[in-house]
């Protein structure tokens, strides 16, 4: 798609995701694109706006605090998707809608401590597949997790968000999607009236066909919606 508007590829993403959804047997209005807008310019979050999109993920704090000066001027809805670093928090506080990355205790009590007495929205980050590599609470810690949650007056724990392994075949990352819709299905029900747990963040350009399929109400996108990605200085 070189060569591609933001607004073409746009209209073109919506598409697939309302032909996604029609397979599964959903209404297209139950998936949400989050626009992941790391390392794209500002201009080119203008541009997806004008066409309707309002959320947009960022990675690192220093970028999405620019970008937010900068776009100041229209009604974005911020999520923070990268790793959460707790020297970085004071600076996070009350600058983004939602933060998909919570993976510890320890982070959930400075995070509280920050934010009130406005209320954060937040994922539990979960580790489906156990990997080395990557971020999140082991899913056996997540009931834990959410209990200790229940207890920071400034958090309310919105779902769950997962990064299955990468794989060349999307449908191999259908087990750790149903997995993870599995193990939100289960702390909703232990948890009603605590924690909403109603959002499951999951799916990227490669996979979210079959993240749909198995229950992703959020789908996280970035090059498919700005094209490549400029690189980090």
């Amino acid at each position: 798609m070189a060569g591609t508007s933001v607004a073409e590829r746009l209209k073109n993403l919506h598409a697939r995701i309302a032909d996604a959804c029609r397979a599964a047997g959903r209404e297209p209005s139950s998936v949400r694109l989050l626009a992941v807008s790391k390392l794209q310019d500002a201009e080119k979050i203008r541009e997806a706006f004008a066409c309707g999109q309002v959320d947009f993920g960022e990675n690192y704090v220093q970028e999405a605090l620019k970008k937010q000066a900068e776009l100041s001027d229209l009604p974005l809805r911020w999520h923070f998707i990268g790793r959460l670093q707790s020297n970085k928090l004071k600076q996070m506080a009350r600058k983004f809608t939602v933060i998909h990355s919570l993976e510890r205790m320890e982070t959930a009590i400075l995070l509280n401590k920050v934010t009130g007495p406005k209320t954060q929205d937040i994922f539990v980050q979960v580790n489906i597949a156990r990997e080395l590599s990557k971020g999140g609470a082991d899913a056996r810690a997540v009931e834990q997790l959410l209990t200790d949650c229940a207890n920071c007056d400034y958090l309310r724990v919105m779902g769950l968000m997962v990064m299955p392994p990468l794989s060349e075949n999307p449908e191999d990352a259908r087990p750790h999607f149903r997995a993870a819709r599995e193990l939100l299905i289960d702390m909703r029900e232990k948890f009603a009236g605590r924690h909403p747990l109603t959002e499951l963040s999951m799916g990227t350009s490669h996979d979210f066909a079959v993240a749909i399929a198995e229950g992703a109400t959020i789908v996280r996108i970035g090059s498919e919606v700005f094209g490549p990605r400029e690189k980090r200085a």
